[in-house]
């Protein structure tokens, strides 16, 4: 598993992503789209999880909101949405 920063070609498959761990609501997906145009928007904090070259987990953090997001497929430890919560050691930045 890779952990990187986001890159303009994975906003699909994070939306995706997203959509397929909630549910299939688009309300999460939207709201990340959003918080991408705010002042504060840290691109280097907008961290994805990449297994075989897909997309498999989001974390986005921000001054007031962070969103993880883990695909169907791979959250057995994430809980029945999909969604962790938690502080997250920095190390998962680094790929540890």
């Amino acid at each position: 598993m890779t952990i990187r920063p986001e890159a303009a070609a994975d906003y699909a498959a994070i939306a995706d992503l997203h959509a397929r761990a909630f549910g299939h609501r688009t309300g999460e997906a939207l709201v990340v789209a959003l918080l991408r145009h705010r002042g504060s928007f840290d691109p280097e904090l907008s961290l994805v999880a990449e297994m075989d070259g897909r997309v498999v987990g989001h974390v986005l953090f921000s001054p007031r909101v962070r969103w993880t997001t883990i695909s169907p497929r791979y959250k057995k430890s994430a809980g029945r949405r999909g969604a962790l919560r938690g502080p997250w050691p920095s190390t998962w930045a680094n790929g540890a």
